[in-house]
C-alpha cells in the first residue's frame, strides 16, 4: 500500500510538469516552423500535421499555420477552413486571433473581395497593437493601405502607409521601409501629387540600392520613369526606365518587365523614335500575352493606337483603341476606360467626325468625375474644349479650356516642378558619389602584385589560344560541310539536266510521229495525183512550218503561249486537211497579254493527237475539240476537251494500233513530275471522263497545270 501511495503522488505532482514541458517544446518547434514556412512550405507542412496528431492545447495555432500553408498555395477554400477552425479554438490569445484575421484578409484580397478584406484587416488591427508585435502591426496597416488603393481610395490609404513607415523605421527593417516608401509614392501619384510621388520613390531607390535587391530596385526605377512620363519629361523617364529594364532578368517574364517595356515604348514614341517604340511595345505585348494579363494587353493596344494616331494612320489607330476599350470595359477598369474614351474621341476630332466623338467624351467625363481624379478630369476637359471648338460652340470651348488650365496649374505648379528637378539633382549627385567610391575600389583592384598580373595574362593567353584553335576547327568543319553541300547540289543539278535532256529528246521523237509524217506526205502525193498543186503546196508549206516550229521549240525551256498556240494551230490545220469531215476545233486564250507569258513547250500536242486519232472514230458524230488557256492559283491551266468515244473505248481500239501517243502522254507526265520538283509548284495532269445524261462515256477532258514565266522586254 505504501508503494502504491508513492506512485499515485508521483503521478499527481510530476506528470503535469512533464506535460507542460512537452507543450513548451512543441511551442518552440512551431515558432521555428512558422519562420521557415515561407521558404520550405511542403516540408514544414508535413511536420505541422505530425504535431497536430499529438497536440490539443496548441491546436488553434497549428490550424492557423496550416491555413497559412494553403494560402501560399493559393488554395483559398482550404485556407479558409483552417482559419475558421483556428478562430473557433482561440480563447485568450488576441495576437493569434489577429493573425488569423490577417490571413483571412489576404485570401479575400487575392480573390478581389476588397470590402471583405477590409473588414478582416480592421479586426486584425484592433487585436494587434504595436506593443504586442511591431512587425505584425506594420504588415496589417500596409495591407489596409493596399486595399484602400485597390478600391481607388488613395486619400484613405495615405494614413495607413504613413503609420506603416513610422513602424518600419522603429524596427529598422530596410525591406519594410522601402515597401512603405514605394506605397506612399504610388498613393501620392494617384492623388496627383507628382512631387511627393517622385520624392518618396527616390528614397525607396536609395534604400534598395543599399540592399542590392535588383528586382525590387527595378520596380522603383520603373515607377520613377512612369512619374516623369506624366510630367512629359521623357528624357529623364527613359534614363530611369532603361536602367530598370536591364536590371531585370531576361529569362523570366514578369509584370514588372512588361510594364517597363511598355513605358519605354511610350518614351520613345514621344521622343519621335518610332522604331524603338514599336520594339518595346511588341516586347511588352509578348510578355503580357504569355502572362495572360488582359488589362495590360489593353494598355498595349491603347498605346499602339496612339502610335498609329501620331503617324496619321487613323483607321488603324481606332481599331486598336476600340479593342483596348472593349477589354477595359469587360474588366471594369474605370481609370483606363476614361483614357480610352478620351483617345477615341480625339481621333474622331482629328478626322472631322465630332458627332462620333461626343458620346465617348461624355462617358469619359462621367467616369472621371465619379473617380474624383483631377488628372483625368484635366485631360478630358482639354478634349472637350477641342470638341466644342470644332462644333463652333466657342463659349463652351472656353469654359472647358479654363477648367483644364486651372487643373493643370494645380498639378504642375512651378514650385513643384522646381522641387522635382532638385530631387533629381540630389539623386544624380548621390549616384556620382557612389561612382567615385566604385572608382577607388577599382584602383585598389588594379594594385595587384606583379605575379597576379602575370598569372592573369598567362590565363588570358591560354584562353585566347584555345579560342583561336576552336574557331579554326569550327571554320574547317563548316568549310568541309559547305564543300560537301556544293558537290551534292552540283550532282543534283547535273542529274536534273540529264533527265531534262533525255525527256526533251523523247518529247521531240514523240512529236515527230513517223506515221504522221508518212500520212502527211501521202496527203501531198494525193493532191499531186489529183492535179491539185495549190493544195499540195499549201499543205507542204504548213507541214514545213510545223516541223521547223517543233525543232525550234524543242531547244527552248520556255516559249510564249502565243508561240504554243501557233504551233498547235499548224498541227490542227494539217490534221483537219487530212480529215476534213472528222472534227472542228477552237483555241481560247483567257489570258492577258499571252505574248508575254511563257510555258514549257510541246506539252499539249500529244493529248490533241490522242483525241483526233483515237477519240473521233465514230463517223456518225462530228468531232468537237476545244483548247482553253487560263490562269489558276499561280499556274497556267490548259484544258483540252473533246466529245470523242471516251478513254475506255479508245483504250480497246489502241490495243491493235500504234503506241506512239501513249508514249507521248507518258513523256509529258514525266516532264510534269520534273517541273514540279524543279519549280516547287503544283504542276499536274488530271483526266476526267465526260458522260451523257444516261451515264455513257462521251468525251474526255484533260487538265494540265504548268508553271510559267514572264517574258522580259
Amino acid at each position: 500500500m505504501h508503494k502504491i501511495a508513492i506512485v499515485v503522488c508521483f503521478l499527481i505532482f510530476f506528470l503535469p510538469a512533464f506535460g507542460q514541458q512537452n507543450d513548451s517544446l512543441n511551442s518552440v518547434t512551431l515558432d521555428m516552423l512558422e519562420k521557415q514556412l515561407k521558404f520550405k512550405p511542403d516540408s514544414c507542412y508535413t511536420q505541422i500535421v505530425a504535431l497536430k496528431k499529438s497536440e490539443s492545447v496548441l491546436l488553434p495555432r497549428i490550424n492557423y499555420l496550416i491555413g497559412n500553408y494553403f494560402l501560399q498555395k493559393k488554395r483559398y477554400d482550404s485556407a479558409s477552413v483552417y482559419f475558421n477552425r483556428a478562430e473557433s479554438g482561440i480563447t485568450h490569445d488576441p495576437k493569434l486571433l489577429g493573425l488569423v484575421y490577417y490571413g483571412k484578409g489576404i485570401g479575400a484580397y487575392d480573390n478581389a473581395e476588397y470590402k471583405l478584406a477590409l473588414q478582416f484587416y480592421k479586426k486584425a488591427d484592433k487585436l494587434i497593437s504595436d506593443s504586442i508585435d511591431v512587425e505584425a502591426k506594420c504588415m496589417i496597416v500596409n495591407e489596409l493601405g493596399n486595399t484602400q488603393l485597390a478600391i481607388n481610395q488613395p486619400d484613405s490609404a495615405l494614413p495607413f502607409f504613413e503609420t506603416g513607415l513610422s513602424l518600419a523605421n522603429r524596427i529598422g527593417e530596410k525591406w519594410m521601409i522601402s515597401r512603405m516608401l514605394n506605397n506612399l509614392s504610388i498613393t501620392y501619384y494617384k492623388l496627383g501629387n507628382f512631387e511627393k510621388a517622385i520624392e518618396w520613390q527616390l528614397n525607396a531607390v536609395s534604400i534598395k540600392e543599399q540592399m542590392a535587391d535588383t528586382l525590387s530596385l527595378s520596380i522603383s526605377l520603373n515607377n520613377v520613369g512612369s512619374f516623369f512620363i506624366k510630367l512629359d519629361n521623357y528624357s529623364d523617364a527613359r534614363r530611369f526606365l532603361l536602367r530598370a529594364y536591364y536590371l531585370l532578368p531576361k529569362s523570366k517574364k514578369s509584370k514588372t518587365s512588361g510594364q517597363t517595356a511598355l513605358n519605354l515604348g511610350i518614351c520613345y514614341k514621344m521622343l519621335d523614335n518610332q522604331d524603338s517604340a514599336i520594339y518595346y511595345y511588341q516586347k511588352a505585348l509578348e510578355i503580357y500575352t504569355g502572362l495572360g494579363m488582359q488589362s495590360n494587353i489593353s494598355k498595349i493596344y491603347s498605346n499602339l493606337g496612339g502610335l498609329y494616331e501620331a503617324g496619321k494612320e487613323y483607321d488603324k489607330a481606332l481599331e486598336y483603341m476600340l479593342l483596348s476599350l472593349e477589354i477595359g470595359k469587360s474588366l471594369n477598369l474605370d481609370y483606363e476606360t476614361v483614357i480610352r474614351n478620351r483617345n477615341i474621341a480625339n481621333v474622331y476630332l482629328l478626322t472631322d467626325k465630332p458627332d462620333l466623338a461626343y458620346n465617348y467624351l461624355m462617358d469619359a467625363l462621367k467616369i472621371a468625375t465619379k473617380l474624383g481624379s483631377l488628372e483625368l478630369q484635366m485631360e478630358v476637359n482639354k478634349t472637350m474644349a477641342d470638341y466644342y471648338e470644332k462644333t463652333g460652340n466657342y463659349k463652351q470651348a472656353l469654359h472647358y479650356f479654363r477648367d483644364y488650365k486651372d487643373m493643370a496649374d494645380t498639378l504642375r505648379s512651378e514650385g513643384s516642378l522646381k522641387h522635382i528637378h532638385e530631387l533629381n539633382i540630389i539623386y544624380e549627385t548621390e549616384k556620382k558619389e557612389k561612382n567615385i567610391i566604385n572608382l577607388l575600389d577599382q584602383q585598389r583592384i588594379r594594385d595587384l602584385t606583379i605575379k597576379q598580373k602575370e598569372d592573369a595574362l598567362l590565363q588570358q593567353k591560354l584562353i585566347l589560344t584555345s579560342t583561336i584553335l576552336l574557331a579554326v576547327l569550327v571554320l574547317l568543319t563548316l568549310y568541309f560541310v559547305f564543300v560537301r553541300y556544293k558537290l551534292k547540289e552540283r550532282n543534283k543539278r547535273e542529274m536534273l539536266a540529264r533527265q531534262k535532256s533525255d525527256l526533251e529528246q523523247r518529247m521531240l521523237l514523240s512529236q515527230m510521229n513517223p506515221h504522221f509524217i508518212f500520212n502527211s506526205l501521202g496527203a501531198v502525193q494525193h493532191y499531186i495525183g489529183r492535179n491539185e498543186p495549190s493544195k499540195a503546196q499549201l499543205f507542204l508549206s504548213k507541214f514545213a512550218k510545223l516541223m521547223r516550229s517543233i525543232l525550234e521549240n524543242s531547244r527552248q525551256q520556255f516559249i510564249t503561249v502565243e508561240e504554243e498556240k501557233e504551233a498547235l494551230t499548224l498541227y490542227l490545220e494539217l490534221e483537219k486537211q487530212r480529215f476534213p469531215d472528222r472534227f472542228n476545233y477552237t483555241i481560247e486564250m483567257q489570258l492577258e497579254e499571252p505574248e508575254f507569258i511563257m510555258i514549257p513547250p510541246m506539252m499539249v500536242q500529244p493529248f490533241i493527237e490522242n483525241a483526233i486519232i483515237h477519240g473521233f472514230t465514230d463517223p456518225e458524230v462530228e468531232g468537237k475539240l476545244m483548247v482553253r488557256y487560263t490562269m489558276v492559283n499561280g499556274l497556267i491551266r490548259c484544258i483540252i476537251t473533246d466529245n470523242g468515244v471516251g478513254r475506255l473505248k479508245s483504250a480497246v481500239n489502241k490495243k491493235t494500233e500504234d503506241k506512239h501517243v501513249s508514249l507521248g502522254s507518258t513523256v509529258v507526265a514525266e516532264r510534269i513530275a520534273l517541273l514540279r520538283k524543279e519549280f516547287h509548284c503544283d504542276a499536274a495532269i488530271v483526266y476526267h471522263d465526260l458522260e451523257t445524261a444516261d451515264g455513257k462515256q462521251h468525251g474526255t477532258q484533260v487538265t494540265i497545270d504548268l508553271p510559267f514565266k514572264e517574258r522580259e522586254g
